[in-house]
Formats: structure tokens, sequence, C-alpha cells
């Protein structure tokens, strides 16, 4: 076993990192539309001219949750951007999430690829079979509505809604470590 990793090791520094494909780690914190309540935005034709320009990480009770009672909005808020994939390369796509409350549907170009339920753990979606090269339409509907699938239930405090963390596009080889 040491001599099988003696040579993985003097294998990884004689032909060095640059034979190791790059991973881009994109933060796509910028250039958000936000509209609070519901809609049928997840299509890429549907017109957000009049949402809110906003930046992530961002809560739709930031006003509303301060004094961490009860009475703050809960239900849905949806995001949007564009974003322009110049090289799709054979590469594959993900959005990863660092955090939002509490189920989170997410779509690119129209088309559905996955939801989230729970707000206080990392996730992310692959969303490879749905970019293409040049504009892509990101739509993310995020509801803080408690759900009796995803603790906690209850708590003394305010359940933030939105996405109140970074999210990122990775791009990697299709084969890679997560």
């Amino acid at each position: 076993m040491k001599k099988m990793l003696g040579i993985v090791l003097v294998a990884v520094l004689f032909v060095g990192p640059s034979a190791y494909a790059e991973r881009a780690d994109l933060l796509i914190n910028s250039g958000w539309k936000f509209h609070k309540g519901d809609a049928k935005a997840y299509a890429a034709t549907f017109d957000d001219a009049d949402w809110d320009p906003v930046n992530l990480p961002h809560t739709w009770n930031a006003q509303d949750g301060q004094d961490g009672g009860s009475d703050f909005y809960r239900g849905p808020g949806w995001y949007r951007r564009t974003l322009n994939i110049e090289d799709i390369g054979g590469k594959r796509f993900y959005l990863h999430f660092e955090g939002a409350l509490t189920t989170t549907d997410a779509y690119v170009n129209g088309k559905s690829v996955g939801q989230h339920k729970g707000g206080y753990a990392a996730f992310r979606f692959d969303i490879t079979d749905h970019v293409q090269p040049g504009e892509n339409v990101l739509a993310v509907k995020v509801d803080n509505v408690l759900d009796a699938d995803v603790p906690p239930l209850s708590g003394d405090w305010t359940f933030f809604g939105g996405i109140y963390r970074d999210l990122h596009l990775l791009v990697v080889d299709p084969v890679h470590i997560d």
C-alpha cells in the first residue's frame, strides 16, 4: 500500500497541476430581479421588467422580521437573472446554493432543474442538460412557509425567506470530485 501511495505521489509531483482540468467557481450574486409573491415566472419569456433589482444574499424579511415575532411575510418570492455562457465544451454545470429558506424550486430556460426542501444546508442542482451557448434565464422560487416535512416546524425567531447566502455556478469536467 505504501509503495502504491508513493507511486501516486511521484506521478502527481512530476505531472504537475497543469495536467488537471480547471474547476470554475463563479459567484453569481449580482444582477438579480426580485418579486415578493407568487408568479408563473419560470418561463424564459416571462416579463420581469418591473421587478426590483437585488443582489444576493437577500431576504424579503429584512424589515418585517426584525423583531423575531411571528408577524412577518411567509410565502413565495421569485428571483430571475440571465447568465451568458459562451462555451459549453463538454463541461458540467451546477447551481450551488449555500442557503435558501425553506423550499427552493429552480428553473433554467423555463425547465425545472430541481427542488430542495430545507433551509440551513447547502445544496446544488445539475443544470447541464438545460444550459445552452449564449443567454440562459435562471428563475428561482423560494417559499418560507413552514412545511410539515421540513424541520424546524416552529421557533422563536424569524424564518427569513430568500436566498440568504451566496449562489455559485460551478463548471467542471464530466469526471470530477464533488
